[in-house]
């Protein structure tokens, strides 16, 4: 089973709750099988000024590297809702979020980026 096939994001939105952006999206199984998937999710937002990386943990200052075990673990069958949560305010008027998903054993399954408007 292709697993790039099997994923696609659905309604993806931002929001603010008290200084913090809040990027959601739901990873939705497309398969007829609806095999259970699993894996690591991460997201690299983009703004103005800066990178910021969720789960914020999973990357230092010093160390570029993306550990596809550091992200936020998931497992779907139908489709699995993640809230991707960056603790700085954004800087200008629209970001680029990436999205990347890991297998368990460390391929790179799918990737897709998001231009959003941060201001209304």
């Amino acid at each position: 089973i292709n697993f790039r096939s099997a994923i696609l994001f659905r309604k993806n939105w931002i929001i603010f709750i008290k200084e913090q952006l809040h990027f959601r999206f739901n990873i939705v199984n497309q398969t007829k099988e609806n095999l259970k998937y699993s894996g690591h999710v991460f997201v690299i937002f983009k703004d103005e000024n800066a990178y910021h990386v969720y789960p914020s943990e999973s990357m230092t200052a010093d160390n570029f590297k993306i550990q596809f075990n550091q992200g936020e673990s998931f497992a779907t069958t139908r489709f699995r809702p993640v809230e991707a949560t960056f603790k700085a305010p954004p800087q200008g008027e629209q970001g680029n979020f990436n999205v990347f998903i890991f297998s368990r054993t460390g391929d790179l399954v799918h990737k897709q980026t998001f231009i959003k408007k941060l201001r209304p």
